[in-house]
C-alpha cells in the first residue's frame, strides 16, 4: 500500500498527466473510425471464492451526458471519462485492488481480504477518500481549464464473501481473446445499491466496514440506514444491517 505522502501524490499528478496527454487526438482518431489497439490475450477460465471489499464507483449525473448524440456533448463526456477512470483505476491498484470491468465511468474495485477483514475494510476507504482527493485537486482542475465542467463522484463499498470469476472470449477465427474479472455475491449486490443511493462526493457503507474500520476512523461515520431498509445479517433476520455514510477527508500530503 502506497503512503499518503507528497511524493505519492506526485506520482498521481505524472500519471494523470500522462493519460490526458492527446486525448483530442484520441477522440478524432476514434471519430474518423480508426480502431484502438487491441486487449492482449489473456487465459480464460476459473473462479474461486473469496472475502473482501467491493468498492463501486461512479461520477454524478452521468447517464444524461451519455444518452445525447450531440459531438460537443460527446467530446466533453470522452475527455472526462478517459482522464478521470484510469486515475481510479491506478489507485485502487496501487493499493492492492482488482478491477472488475468497468463500463462508461463506473468502476468496481475488488479489494482481498488475505484473511483478514479488517486490512479489506481499512484499504477501500483509503482508496475511496484518496479518490475524492485526487478528483477535487487533479481532474476537476483540469477539467475547469478546459472548460468541461467539474465532476462529483459517488462511492458505495461493502465486505464480505464474493466469487470472482475470469470470464471473456477466447481466441476465435482470428480474433483476439477478451477477458475480465467478474465478481458476484452480495457485498457486490450492495456495493451497487450503496453507490446509486449516495449523494455527490459521499461515501456510503455497510455495517461490516465500519466495524472493521480503524479506531481513529471511528469518528466519521454517521448513520444512513434508510427507514425502510430490509438487509439484516443473514444469521440473525431481527439484527438490521446498518449502513454508514463515511466523511473523512484526506489531508494535504506532506
Amino acid at each position: 500500500m502506497p503512503n499518503w505522502n507528497r511524493d505519492y501524490y506526485r506520482s498521481l499528478v505524472r500519471q494523470f498527466a500522462r493519460t490526458v496527454n492527446g486525448l483530442d487526438d484520441t477522440f478524432e482518431a476514434v471519430m474518423k473510425g480508426r480502431s484502438p489497439d487491441g486487449v492482449d490475450d489473456l487465459a480464460i477460465g476459473g473462479a474461486k471464492r473469496a472475502r473482501g471489499a467491493v468498492l463501486n464507483f461512479d461520477i454524478c449525473d452521468y447517464m444524461p451526458a451519455a444518452t445525447s448524440p450531440d459531438p460537443v456533448t460527446m467530446k466533453k463526456l470522452f475527455i472526462t471519462v478517459d482522464s478521470l477512470v484510469p486515475l481510479v483505476m491506478q489507485i485502487i491498484n496501487d493499493h492492492g485492488g482488482y478491477i472488475e470491468k468497468n463500463s462508461g465511468a463506473n468502476v468496481l474495485g475488488i479489494l482481498s481480504a488475505h484473511g483478514s477483514d479488517y486490512h479489506a475494510a481499512n484499504a477501500a476507504l483509503d482508496i475511496s477518500t484518496t479518490i475524492l482527493y485526487a478528483i477535487k485537486t487533479i481532474v476537476n482542475p483540469f477539467l475547469g481549464e478546459v472548460g468541461i465542467p467539474e465532476v462529483n463522484a459517488r462511492i458505495g463499498i461493502d465486505l464480505g464473501p464474493i466469487l470472482i470469476s475470469m470470464t471473456g472470449r477466447r481466441s476465435l477465427s482470428g480474433r483476439r481473446a477478451r477477458k475480465f474479472l467478474n465478481v458476484i455475491g452480495p457485498a457486490a449486490q450492495l456495493s451497487s445499491i450503496l453507490r446509486s443511493q449516495a449523494l455527490p462526493n459521499e461515501i456510503l457503507v455497510g455495517d461490516l466496514v465500519k466495524k472493521n474500520a480503524k479506531v481513529y476512523r471511528q469518528s466519521y461515520f454517521m448513520t444512513a440506514t434508510p427507514a425502510d431498509w430490509s438487509w439484516h445479517y443473514r444469521d440473525d433476520l431481527q439484527d438490521k444491517y446498518e449502513i454508514w455514510s463515511y466523511n473523512a477527508e484526506k489531508p494535504v500530503p506532506a
